[in-house]
């Protein structure tokens, strides 16, 4: 066997927008109690917006750590909870923007 190494796609860091970082872990605390944060930054469709707009990601619980998989699996108490604080964010993001200049 033999393996050959070559760059197929590469972006420089694009970090997650500050203020919406702060708005969504503080809709997270006040729907959970807490609000760990992942070493992550904005891939997918979300790392091509950044250049354009504000961009953050809520990552909601998955069973046995398990993402990007068949076996992934949310359960709904959990499912639940992540619904009301995303649309927490929702509503602070919308205040936020009307705050605006």
């Amino acid at each position: 066997m033999t393996v050959e190494w070559r760059r197929l796609w590469r972006i420089e860091p694009r970090p997650f927008d500050a203020e919406l970082v702060r708005l969504c872990e503080e809709a997270v605390r006040e729907e959970t109690g807490d609000a760990p944060r992942l070493p992550s930054g904005p891939l997918h469709d979300a790392a091509e917006m950044v250049p354009h707009m504000p961009v953050v990601m809520m990552f909601a619980y998955s069973a046995n750590g398990l993402s990007h998989c068949k076996e992934e699996d949310t359960p709904g108490p959990h499912l639940e909870k992540t619904i009301r604080a995303f649309l927490r964010l929702v509503d602070k993001t919308v205040a936020h923007v009307a705050n605006q200049p």
